[in-house]
């Protein structure tokens, strides 16, 4: 039950540190707006590409867990 609270609580930090990021990122950029565009996208697939393997575990887990639970229906 720990683990589950520690990953969404670095899911949480992870994405946090990602907004405050970019929303700097924008403001303190000296490039044009399409460069400045190009680099949030390939900051947002990185992200996605760090992120998504942690949320895959947690639904992972999360389904194995309702599946060995009794029903309560």
């Amino acid at each position: 039950m720990e683990t589950k609270n520690n990953t969404s609580t670095l899911v949480t930090i992870a994405i946090a540190g990602a907004a405050v990021g970019a929303i700097l990122g924008i403001l303190f950029a000296p490039d044009k707006g399409s460069v400045t565009r190009g680099k949030l996208a390939g900051s947002a697939k990185k992200l996605a590409s760090t992120i998504n393997p942690v949320l895959s575990a947690s639904l992972e887990d999360r389904k194995d867990h309702l599946e060995k639970s009794p029903s309560t229906r």
